[in-house]
């Protein structure tokens, strides 16, 4: 079973190689890199059926047990029928699809308007178009709408 004084004890190589711990956690091992050393898990994709590898993280920014724990995590997703590294990918990609939605939110309500903006636009227009209504238009806007909603976006803050 891997401990932190084996995991130190693992010297570089030429080339790099992997260690096993054949323990309860199947599959579960640690690549010994020249410059750094990344727990892994080896297992056999339910899904393609094909022998892979998932990184679970680098040592020692990942501890023994948290990449023991990330190990268990996949064991039971590969046991209930599901590849690990597929399941991590829509995980990815539903975090980047909501993070892309938040900033195109953010980018839609930082362009929107207020109603003091609008009407002031409004105004403008009916200035250059030389239609004298823009003064109608501006009194109506100070008297009755500004102080209610003219702080309003047409998203409704």
């Amino acid at each position: 079973m891997f401990t932190d004084k084996l995991i130190k004890s693992l010297q570089p190589r030429d080339k790099a190689y992997r260690v096993f711990e054949n323990e309860s956690d199947i599959g579960f091992g640690i690549q010994v890199f020249k410059n750094s050393m990344s727990f892994f898990i080896q297992y056999k994709s339910p899904v393609t059926e094909e022998r892979r590898f998932m990184k679970l993280g680098k040592y020692p920014d990942t501890s023994l047990k948290l990449a023991r724990d990330h190990c268990r995590t996949a064991r039971q997703l590969i046991d209930d029928g599901l590849d690990p590294q597929i399941e991590r990918e829509k995980t990815c990609q539903q975090e980047n699809d909501a993070l892309k939605a938040a900033r195109i939110q953010t980018e839609i309500e930082n362009a929107t308007g207020t109603v003091t903006q609008l009407f002031e636009y409004y105004v403008a227009y009916l200035k250059d178009e030389g239609k004298r209504a823009h003064k109608d238009v501006e009194q109506l806007f100070e008297r009755d709408i500004k102080s209610a909603i003219g702080h309003r976006t047409s998203q409704g803050t």
